[in-house]
This record gives C-alpha cells, sequence and structure tokens, in this order.
C-alpha cells in the first residue's frame, strides 16, 4: 500500500479502510510534525497537538474536494490547530499567572511602529495567497527553508525563489502606498464603532472546547460575532479603511470602554489599540477562516411585529423578576432562562409568559425534582404593536425563547428609547431576527429554544 498515491489511500479510506488511512498517517506524519513544532515548545503538548490534527483530517476527509492536493489541507488543518492550542495557553497563563514581565516590554515595544505595521498588513494582503503563505510561514511561523519544502512538496530552491519574489512584491506593494501616502489599517474608533465593539465581545464563542474565539471585522463595515446560538451584525463604515477581514482574539467590553477618538491598528499577527494616557491594549489575530455566518440569516419572514425600543425594555423589565427569582435550584434540575413567546396578530400584541416548570431540565435522570409538590403558577405580560403578516400566515405564533438572550439582543442594538425595531419570525422552529427599522443593516439573530421534558408537570 506504500506505492499508492494519496488520491488511492484517501478514497480507499472514505470507503472505510483504516489501514489506508494509517497509511496517509505514516507519509504524512513528519511533514505534520514540523509543521506543529514552531509553535508548540513541550514534547507531550507537540505529540497531543499531532494527534489532534489526523483526528481532525479522519473527521473532515469528506469535506476534501481536492485530493491531490491533501498535503496542503492537512497543513492548514495543522496550522489551524496549533494555533487553537496556543491561544488556550496563552489564556491559561494570563488567568493565573498574569502577564510576565517579558510580555509587558513586549507590549511596550508595540508604541514607535503601530503605522509601520499597519501598512506591512495592508500589504500583504495585496499579495496572491501563495506569495502570502510563503512570507508568513517563513517570518511568522519561523518555518525553515526544509520545513517549507516539506509542508509545500517541492524543494528548498523553490522555496527560496518564492520567497524572494514575495519579497520583492511585497516591496512594490509599501511602496505604491507610500507613493499615494494611502493608509489602511488604522482604525479611528468614533462611538458607534467602540459601543459595536463592546456588544460584539458579549456575543464571543464561550464553550469548553474553545476557551477563546474571535470577533470578525470586515472592510465592507460590518462587524460581526456569534456564540453559536446568536449571532451580533453592526454596521460600522469607520471599518473601511481595512485592507483584509480581520479576526481579533481574546478581547473583552471593559477593552472598549471610553475609546472615542483612540485608534486601533490592524498588524500581521496582532491589533494594537491606542488610548491617550492608558497602556495599550495587544489583540491576537485569528488566522483561521470565520464561519459564514450569514447562512442563518432568513432571507424572508411570515410575520413582523414592529414596536418602539422603550415599550420592548418595559416588557423586560416586567417579566424579568418572575424568572430566575421564582425558579431556585433543586435537586436533579438545571434551570435556564426560557420564555414563551405569543404572537397574537388579531390582537396587535406580542406576549411573554413564564411558570413554575418552564425552564427547568432534567440534570440527574431518576431524581425527583420537588417541584410536583408545589402550586401551579403563571406570569405573562404583552405589548401593542403594528404586525404585518404574509396572507396565508396563521392568526398565531407560539415558540419558545431565552429570554437573556432576547433581552441582550435589544441591547446590544444600542437604541434610544424612541427608536423602533423589528421582530421578524419565519415559523415558530426557524431563527428570529430583531432590527432597527431605520438601520437594516444592524441585526441580531436568535435560534428558538425547544420546551423540556418537564413541561407537562
Amino acid at each position: 500500500m506504500h506505492g499508492d498515491n494519496d488520491t488511492t489511500l484517501i478514497k480507499e479510506a472514505l470507503d472505510g479502510s483504516q489501514a489506508a488511512f494509517g497509511s496517509l498517517v505514516e507519509r504524512h506524519l513528519p511533514m505534520v510534525a514540523a509543521r506543529v513544532a514552531p509553535r508548540i515548545a513541550g514534547y507531550h503538548d507537540r505529540q497531543d497537538v499531532v494527534q489532534e490534527v489526523f483526528l481532525r483530517a479522519h473527521a473532515q476527509l469528506m469535506q476534501l474536494r481536492e485530493p491531490e492536493r491533501f498535503p496542503a489541507w492537512l497543513g492548514r488543518i495543522a496550522d489551524n490547530v496549533s494555533r487553537r492550542w496556543q491561544r488556550r495557553a496563552i489564556v491559561q497563563g494570563d488567568l493565573f499567572t498574569g502577564p510576565s514581565d517579558d510580555q509587558a516590554t513586549e507590549a511596550a515595544s508595540h508604541k514607535p511602529d503601530l503605522a509601520i505595521r499597519a501598512r506591512l498588513a495592508a500589504a500583504m494582503a495585496r499579495l496572491s495567497v501563495r506569495h502570502r503563505e510563503a512570507l508568513y510561514n517563513h517570518y511568522v511561523d519561523r518555518f525553515s527553508y526544509q520545513q517549507m519544502a516539506l509542508t509545500l512538496a517541492c524543494g528548498p530552491d523553490v522555496v527560496r525563489s518564492r520567497l524572494q519574489k514575495a519579497r520583492n512584491q511585497l516591496k512594490k506593494e509599501i511602496q505604491k502606498m507610500t507613493n499615494k501616502n494611502e493608509t489602511h489599517n488604522i482604525i479611528t474608533l468614533d462611538r458607534v464603532t467602540a459601543r459595536a465593539l463592546q456588544a460584539a465581545c458579549g456575543f464571543r464563542y464561550r464553550a469548553d472546547r474553545r476557551v477563546v474565539s474571535g470577533i470578525l471585522l470586515e472592510k465592507s463595515g460590518t462587524i460581526a460575532s456569534t456564540d453559536g446560538k446568536r449571532l451580533l451584525i453592526r454596521h460600522c463604515p469607520s471599518l473601511a479603511v481595512l485592507a483584509a477581514d480581520v479576526v481579533l482574539d481574546n478581547c473583552d467590553a471593559e477593552d472598549f470602554v471610553d475609546v472615542d477618538g483612540a485608534e486601533l491598528a490592524i498588524g500581521v499577527t496582532e491589533a494594537v489599540l491606542r488610548r491617550a494616557g492608558r497602556t495599550d491594549v495587544v489583540f491576537p489575530l485569528i488566522a483561521e477562516a470565520y464561519p459564514a455566518y450569514r447562512m442563518v440569516v432568513p432571507e424572508e419572514r411570515v410575520w413582523q411585529f414592529r414596536v418602539q425600543a422603550c415599550h420592548a425594555r418595559n416588557l423586560f423589565n416586567e417579566i424579568e423578576p418572575c424568572l430566575a427569582p421564582r425558579h431556585p435550584q433543586h435537586d436533579g434540575l438545571c434551570y435556564e432562562p426560557v420564555v414563551e413567546l405569543v404572537l397574537d396578530v388579531v390582537g396587535g400584541k406580542l406576549s411573554l409568559a413564564t411558570r413554575k416548570s418552564l425552564g427547568y431540565r432534567i440534570d440527574t435522570p431518576g431524581e425527583e425534582s420537588g417541584l410536583a409538590d408545589l402550586p401551579d403558577w403563571e406570569h405573562s405580560a404583552f405589548i401593542q404593536g403594528d404586525i404585518d403578516r404574509n396572507e396565508a400566515a396563521p392568526d398565531e405564533l407560539v415558540m419558545h425563547i431565552n429570554f437573556e438572550y432576547l433581552r441582550d439582543a435589544v441591547a446590544s442594538l444600542d437604541l434610544a428609547d424612541s427608536d423602533t425595531l423589528d421582530f421578524d419570525f419565519l415559523d415558530k422552529k426557524r431563527n428570529v431576527v430583531i432590527r432597527p427599522t431605520r438601520r437594516v443593516r444592524d441585526m441580531v439573530v436568535l435560534a428558538p429554544c425547544f420546551p423540556g421534558p418537564l413541561e407537562c408537570i
């Protein structure tokens, strides 16, 4: 089997042959190990990362469209796994030990050359993918010529030639930008962008396997952030100076408080937030692609409910005291602030309701919850608004939704009390879109919940 090429082995592996995939592992193990080594210091950590690379490759093998490019595809997986491992290690180190003297010195060294770093990143974005990867692997990943040759499946002479061409092209791009006095990748934060960044930090993914995640800044002028259950999209024209889309890592809402007029400079591997009279903040950049977030935004609607922002906030304030305060902890149960949302088309009302058992789910099967001994109760509140619907749509929509997500969605849109917002519904099983009436490019998308097993108590 060792004489077979990658394409044959991949086909056999997809047909279920573990031996074929084992041959792929054996054949490409040196390349993956070489790719991982510059980023992962400890021997045992490197072994774990290499193992995770091949586990991911096995799980994603059906997604490989060009089997002849298996080495390059496997190399990208190795890069992504290594970077994710690094980010986890960095965050854990900061949490338990704080920044070291070396880290503090490195942060201070960013001050004099933000414009140079930003211009370099902008010039890199103009290069071809092949040239950009060559420069990144050699100067950022610190790969040797031999490591690059192994990764790219070519000879060291080809690597040297490609690097030389990439350096020459980079020099030309920087010279063009200098001659035209172009400024790229330095964002002057206005109130809209600063508030959008604060809100986006609250929507970052925080699952156990991904300690940190990113916020997408698009050169088209969009900030996007998602945790898999909700998605925030905010339009910010100040991002138009970006040369390419970037993903900020390790950022929190506190970083963007009182930063009106501050500068966010985007470099090759990190972004630096410079605030007058305060310490610079450095955010790593995530190299991997951001999820295709627009795919979860419904393109049509069946019902639309329009209401003033102040009325929506009043509704939340009325129902909130009946959620966690009236749903105490019980052995064997876990509580999530789920509410029943009812859209009454005929009455022009949107109401939220909660009751004794709504939101509880069984955490320890077989245990008695004790809820059955408590008296039943229910509380609901509603607001009036304008409803638009398709002609064939029913007169009522009933769905379950996480109250905290709903409340925070409206807060993240940064609305004045007099502003109006739209709740767009497709059906009770589809995502809900909440957007300001006058800012249709801004929105929050929420996934519905489904009643738990205690609903019938």
